[in-house]
């Protein structure tokens, strides 16, 4: 017996059902998606409403399946009203299935920007590797050493590199040669 995925790759050789898919996958997500969002913050199609400049009626429509008619800068305001982002691409068919195929229920949560987890994470690792710049070795301080370069658009500030580096990294041949890609 085929899979789901394999019935639906039989399918996609025909360019209109592609097509229909791709629109389809568009035109019943996204309104759901702004509805899940929309009741997840606790928000009426009102208070959505008042976020976005736009009438209660409107966010009723916008999240109608049926509508069809989402543009670029509504869906940019809708995503500056719930603080996330808003990723607008194109992709290979395969994404589209898997994407289609792998829906869940986590499918429909996107954290703000206070609560991504993804965002605070990077900060704690930026701090950390602060910390960990100004280590000792052999019981010396190490500290990071710069090299300052003129280049087009001003002097600017680059790592030094030691001889140990450019051993190891033998496509730099010296400090010049980094200032030189730098400026490029």
């Amino acid at each position: 017996m085929n899979s789901d995925r394999e019935q639906l790759i039989r399918k996609f050789r025909a360019k209109e059902y592609r097509d229909s898919f791709v629109a389809e996958h568009i035109y019943s997500r996204l309104p759901l998606k702004i509805r899940a969002l929309r009741e997840t913050r606790g928000l009426s199609q009102k208070d959505l409403g008042d976020r976005t400049g736009v009438a209660q009626t409107w966010v009723s429509k916008l999240e109608d399946p049926n509508y069809g008619k989402l543009t670029l800068s509504t869906l940019l305001r809708l995503a500056s009203a719930f603080d996330v982002g808003l990723e607008v691409d194109f992709v290979p068919f395969s994404k589209v299935l898997d994407d289609t195929l792998n829906l869940t229920a986590l499918s429909w949560e996107v954290s703000s920007f206070a609560e991504d987890l993804g965002i605070k994470r990077r900060r704690h690792d930026l701090v950390n590797f602060g910390v960990r710049a100004a280590r000792t070795i052999r019981g010396r301080t190490c500290t990071p050493r710069f090299l300052w370069v003129a280049g087009s658009a001003g002097p600017s500030k680059i790592p030094w590199i030691s001889r140990r580096q450019r051993f190891f990294h033998n496509t730099i041949k010296s400090p010049g040669a980094l200032a030189e890609r730098h400026s490029s």
